[in-house]
């Protein structure tokens, strides 16, 4: 997991920086957070969107949105490696995870959090394992582009909330954690009286 950092200085006299880091694929649901950047106002807010697009429907679709969605204040990198991920993370206040399908456990959102960046997610199954609303990061229903907007203008017209949430994150358990209380939570059902019984 990568180290804990501040937050970049100035926030709330400098735009917002968000970040999206996925493979651009439309269940990963990037369409929702470009759908909600709108009507933001652009000098408020950064995006930077760190994937690449594998198959030829990803392609299509990275094609797509970065014809319709191109703005001064929207940054596609592309296909990064880990350190790159890393430092853009950090250059970032704000994890968006805005998938419109159910997921498992996410790499990407422990290794925000264990930066020390909240996360802004749908409730998808896996982020709803990591996140609890309005204490470790912030949660919307999924597939909803109005209410992740409203959250995101929240956010922009409080700054204090991106920092007074990134100072009260804890540690985060690695997948290797997740793994083995999987396995004991397993255990334990597995060696119960309905268990055995059945």
């Amino acid at each position: 997991m990568p180290e804990r950092q501040p937050l970049a200085a100035y926030l709330g006299q400098r735009p917002l920086r968000l970040i999206f880091v996925g493979r651009i694929s439309h269940i990963k649901g990037l369409h929702i957070l470009l759908q909600a950047l709108q009507g933001l106002q652009p000098d408020k807010v950064e995006l930077h969107i760190v994937g690449g697009a594998v198959t030829r429907s990803e392609q299509k679709y990275l094609a797509r949105l970065t014809k319709c969605y191109s703005a001064d204040h929207i940054y596609w990198h592309g296909k990064c490696s880990k350190e790159q991920v890393e430092q853009w993370l950090a250059h970032c206040d704000v994890l968006v995870h805005p998938t419109i399908g159910l997921e498992v456990f996410g790499l990407n959102i422990a290794e925000a959090i264990a930066m020390g960046r909240p996360v802004l997610a749908s409730r998808c199954g896996g982020a709803e394992m990591q996140i609890e609303h309005g204490h470790n990061g912030w949660m919307v229903p999924a597939n909803d582009a109005v209410a992740l907007h409203q959250q995101l203008a929240t956010l922009i017209d409080s700054p204090v909330q991106v920092s007074v949430m990134a100072s009260q994150l804890s540690n985060v358990n690695s997948i290797e954690q997740h793994v083995t209380d999987l396995i004991g939570l397993y255990d334990e059902i597995l060696s119960s009286p309905q268990a055995a019984g059945a």
